[in-house]
């Protein structure tokens, strides 16, 4: 009889789905999702033998690794250009988490300040910020809002576990300088 041997990828992939199926409480499952994320990420980058390469040279790029056919989470690997920065944005009623495989990146928190009743409105302030290493990973709430930069003048090669595919799902982008908000469907 010959084992099957699985990989730290994989092994990461049935912990995902544990967690997900095992509580209903997403800040439970963003949580425990970032602590697994943060385990694969500091065992080295030997999970990611034949299921990516990236280019050396490559300063932009999305990867989908995994999609669960069941649960719906995403396991995505970006790179970012040096000196990228997002639009301050939310997931919508969804968590993400975010890791570092290569480089740095720095995450900007915000929380609301207002209820948001009001369409096209949203008063924000900053909330910390998280200062990404190799290795480290960090999560969103549902409807926490935050802007990601890569502050650095190298690229920086990250993780994002989804919950759902964010394509489909509408969520916020934010101008809090001018106290806006702008529904928006589409991009991950």
């Amino acid at each position: 009889m010959v084992e099957r041997q699985t990989s730290g990828f994989d092994e990461f992939i049935g912990e995902v789905r544990r967690i997900v199926s095992g509580t209903s409480d997403p800040v439970a499952q963003a949580s425990q999702v970032s602590e697994k994320l943060q385990g694969l990420l500091r065992s080295g980058k030997g999970w990611m033998e034949g299921r990516l390469q990236i280019p050396a040279d490559q300063q932009v790029g999305e990867y989908e690794l995994w999609r669960d056919p069941e649960l719906g989470f995403l396991f995505l690997v970006h790179v970012l250009r040096p000196q990228h920065i997002s639009p301050v944005h939310n997931h919508g009623s969804h968590w993400v988490v975010y890791g570092v495989i290569e480089n740095q990146i720095l995450q900007q928190r915000y929380r609301r300040l207002d209820d948001g009743s009001r369409e096209g409105y949203a008063d924000l302030a900053a909330a910390g910020q998280d200062h990404q290493k190799e290795g480290n990973a960090t999560f969103f709430s549902p409807l926490e809002a935050h802007s990601t930069s890569n502050p650095t003048d190298q690229r920086a090669v990250i993780v994002r576990i989804t919950q759902v595919d964010l394509s489909r799902v509408r969520r916020h982008r934010f101008v809090p300088s001018e106290k806006q908000a702008i529904e928006f469907a589409g991009g991950r």
